[in-house]
């Protein structure tokens, strides 16, 4: 039976760039940093209160065709590839925290 969800893949630009943000601004912490083949990277982060779900940071290439990895970073260039929503239990003081280490918030 399937007890939860383990795994998502988050397309980034950068995964170090990535790694960064979600480590270092947002508390997430480093699971798994693998180089493989043809340059290949197998990188992903987890919440420290979340181990069980780990997000992968992937930039488009391999395993991908270049016809899909092509048209994932067009869509991340224009800003249309979606990322996760992430929950807290009152918004102002995470806001002002996150907005003080120079993270920007976009209007929803």
């Amino acid at each position: 039976m399937i007890t939860h969800v383990s795994l998502v893949t988050l397309w980034v630009t950068d995964q170090d760039e990535a790694r960064d943000f979600y480590v270092d601004k947002l508390g997430f912490v480093e699971r798994t940093d693998v180089t493989m083949g043809e340059g290949f990277r197998w990188l992903t982060i987890a919440h420290p209160d979340h181990p069980e779900l780990e997000v992968t940071l992937m930039v488009p290439g391999p395993p991908l065709s270049d016809e899909m990895a092509t048209a994932v970073r067009r869509e991340l260039a224009n800003g249309n590839m979606g990322g996760f929503g992430l929950s807290t239990d009152a918004c102002h003081k995470p806001y002002e925290a996150l907005s003080a280490q120079g993270v920007a918030f976009v209007p929803g």
